[in-house]
Order: structure tokens, then C-alpha cells, then sequence
């Protein structure tokens, strides 16, 4: 998981995120990220939630998105969102809870229900172009 949300950050998107190939969950949401998407993002096979959306993305969205296969599966087994900790005295257990905007408002998803959520949210940049028909391939 790699969650850099609402950081004031800006830039391009590094091409290293690529690299990061068991990635499951990456939230960019709420920066200052502008630039075409890195065609690296498409490296990202296990990916279940990319969160780009409230960014200034621009240019067209990578036909290579359907290379995300984690999307397009219907079941994910190896899928662990829940956090463990322990030492000899005490044991805390981590949840993994996600805002997403649902029809127009915020909605939280808590981490049962993120075991089975799998979204990308370009929303609120300044793509050009067609959405690609690729993207047709994740559902």
C-alpha cells in the first residue's frame, strides 16, 4: 500500500512506480501531480485500487490500462488489506479504510468491504482525448 493523499505534492509521477510490481493499493488523490501518466503506471499487474482523481493529469489516458489484471479478476485470494502487529505483550490489529467519491459524494469503505473493492479513479483532471476502449477489459 502506498498512500501519499492530500500531501501538497506535485511534479510528474516518477517513473519508479512502476517498479513497485506486488503494489496493490496507490492513492495520489488530492495533490498537485500534473503531466501525461507514466506509462509505467501499466506495470502495475496487482494493483486494486489507483486513485489519481483531484490532480491536474493531463494529455490521454495510456491504452496500456488494461494491463491491469488484478482488475479484471473476479476473485483475489492472496488479497490482504488488514495490517498486523505484535510484539510479546499486545497485539493490534491495523484497518485499511477508503474514502471514494460514489455518485457525486464521499463514501467510506471500511476494510471487509475493501477485500472485494477494486476501483480507479481518474476524476478530476485535465485528460484530453477519448476515454481508451481498453479500460473496457477491467470489467
Amino acid at each position: 500500500m502506498l498512500d501519499l493523499s492530500e500531501n501538497k505534492l506535485s511534479g510528474f509521477i516518477p517513473d519508479w512506480i512502476g517498479t513497485m510490481k506486488e503494489l496493490q493499493i496507490l492513492s495520489l488523490r488530492k495533490n498537485q501531480f500534473f503531466g501525461s501518466l507514466p506509462l509505467k503506471v501499466c506495470f502495475l499487474r496487482n494493483i486494486q485500487f489507483l486513485d489519481l482523481s483531484l490532480n491536474n493529469f493531463s494529455g490521454k489516458i495510456p491504452k496500456c490500462i488494461n494491463n491491469l489484471k488484478s482488475m479484471a479478476e473476479t476473485i483475489s485470494a492472496n488479497v490482504d488489506f488488514h495490517l498486523y502487529w505484535l510484539n510479546s505483550l499486545m497485539s493490534m490489529q491495523y484497518y485499511l479504510n477508503a474514502w471514494l467519491t460514489w455518485k457525486g459524494s464521499e463514501q467510506m469503505f471500511m476494510s471487509k468491504g475493501l477485500t472485494l473493492l477494486k476501483s480507479i479513479d481518474l476524476s478530476s483532471n485535465q485528460f484530453s482525448e477519448e476515454i481508451p476502449i481498453e479500460i473496457e477489459k477491467l470489467c
